[in-house]
C-alpha cells in the first residue's frame, strides 16, 4: 500500500511539474486561465492528500513497532 501511495505521489509531482513547464512554454489563452488554475489546485490538493495518507500509515506502523518494543522491555 505504501509503495502505491508513494508512486502515485511521485506521479502527481511529475504531472504538476509537466503542467508548469507546459504553461510556461505555451501560455494559455485568457479565457482558459481559470481552467488551468483549477487544474493546478486539483493536482496540488491530491498530492497533499497522498502525503497525509502516507504520513498516517507511517505513524500507525511506528506505533506498532513501538508497542512491540515495549513488550520486549
Amino acid at each position: 500500500m505504501d509503495l502505491w501511495l508513494t508512486g502515485a505521489s511521485a506521479i502527481l509531482q511529475l504531472v504538476l511539474g509537466g503542467m508548469g513547464i507546459y504553461v510556461a512554454l505555451r501560455p494559455p489563452k485568457p479565457d482558459h486561465h481559470m481552467q488551468w488554475i483549477s487544474a493546478f489546485a486539483l493536482v496540488g490538493v491530491c498530492g497533499v492528500a497522498l502525503t497525509v495518507g502516507l504520513t498516517s500509515l507511517a505513524d500507525v506502523a511506528q506505533k506498532g513497532t513501538q508497542d512491540k518494543l515495549d513488550l520486549i522491555r
